[in-house]
């Protein structure tokens, strides 16, 4: 497995998906599909690639695979602290309504965080949060907006009383 391999590799993935790994750090993405590349009985990335995308399912569990499907609310709490007095002020200061996207939303998380977040910095204001996965079935449980004790280990009391409702479970 060569650089040509990869690279050829990441052009077939994004003329089917659209999704470039060029966006992502390389090592990390190497090693993970590397890792699946080697459990296969391909040679290399591209012929890995021309396998699994020839049966639907298993592109289907690639594509998961791929799509790492970590999340948690607050889940890197300096950089939302910024978020919260940096980089959404200055965003007000240039727009009273912000339309936010946040790609790759896994359980929702994130953009529910941003959500708490703008209601709080601007009661009353509507803003738009466009939130995306690839993974249909976790933009489901986001939709359902039932979570673990561990997704929300990072809200701090106020929020977690103030916006979420403990289960049974």
């Amino acid at each position: 497995m060569d650089e040509r391999d990869w690279v050829e590799f990441k052009r077939k993935l994004k003329s089917k998906t659209d999704i470039d790994l060029d966006l992502y750090k390389e090592p990390q993405m190497k090693r993970r599909i590397g890792n699946l590349v080697n459990r296969s009985a391909a040679k290399s990335f591209v012929e890995y690639f021309d396998t699994v995308a020839k049966d639907k399912d298993e592109f289907a569990a690639f594509i998961e695979y791929l799509t790492i499907n970590v999340s948690e609310f607050y889940r890197t709490p300096d950089k939302f602290a910024k978020l919260e007095t940096d980089v959404i002020p200055d965003l007000l200061k240039r727009s009273p309504k912000l339309n936010i996207w946040s790609a790759g939303c896994s359980i929702g998380a994130e953009p529910y965080s941003l959500a708490m977040i703008l209601k709080e910095m601007t009661p009353g204001k509507q803003h738009r949060i466009l939130a995306t996965d690839l993974d249909v079935e976790i933009i489901a449980k986001a939709k359902r907006g039932v979570y673990t004790d561990n997704e929300l280990k990072c809200v701090e009391s106020p929020r977690l009383n103030k916006y979420f409702t403990k289960g049974s479970d």
